[in-house]
């Protein structure tokens, strides 16, 4: 891998070039690149809150692609939303397609499920690691020690994943849970405390 800060050379022998700036960087990043893009150029954007539309109209090209890989690329497991422009072919697909298999898997989108998985997948690492970090803390108020903690929670999280390749969430719950006993009491208390809930208003208000 080479850096550099000659945009002209480079983008002008580019085949595809891959947008990947922070949201805040976007508006200078895009002005500076512009006037370098070849017209046959495949552009790859993971900058969000910009659609297939304005890029091709800001960048003057027909082959535009949105790809959103999330947090879990620094292992290889993360799950990346892809989108393409009715211009880009088989062979761009397959393309992009490899590119950001490397990080993971990936899925094809219409745009409109794009927008709705960048909300759902981007975050929500963050809000698993959110619930995940109160169940460390709670076996922590139980009186196990941190280190042991962490490992049950880390057990918990890689069992709850594997059955969820076969069984629904539900029926997981239902091979723990027992009438009146200790799950069914504290998933009540988690009921009376609105936690499901609570999340899915989160997402509805900041998806919006």
């Amino acid at each position: 891998m080479r850096c550099t800060r000659d945009w002209a050379s480079t983008l002008r022998n580019a085949r595809v070039v891959i947008l990947a700036v922070k949201p805040k960087d976007a508006e200078a990043a895009l002005t500076q690149a512009r006037p370098h893009f070849a017209r046959d150029t495949l552009l790859v954007s993971v900058v969000t809150g910009v659609s297939l539309k304005n890029l091709q109209s800001f960048f003057g090209l027909k082959r535009v692609a949105y790809a959103m890989p999330n947090v879990a690329a620094r292992e290889n497991c993360s799950l990346t939303a892809l989108c393409f422009s009715r211009a880009c072919t088989r062979q761009d697909k397959r393309r992009v397609q490899e590119i950001f298999g490397l990080l993971g898997e990936t899925l094809s989108l219409s745009e409109r499920d794009f927008m709705a998985f960048m909300y759902a997948d981007a975050c929500g690492i963050a809000i698993v690691s959110y619930l995940v970090q109160a169940l460390f803390l709670s076996f922590n108020d139980l009186g196990l020690s941190e280190k042991l903690s962490l490992r049950v929670t880390r057990a918990l999280l890689r069992g709850t994943a594997s059955l969820a390749d076969t069984w629904s969430f539900e029926e997981i719950i239902g091979m723990v849970k027992t009438k009146r006993g200790y799950t069914e009491r504290l998933l009540q208390a988690l009921d009376q405390q609105r936690v499901a809930k609570g999340i899915r208003r989160a997402y509805e208000k900041v998806g919006r």
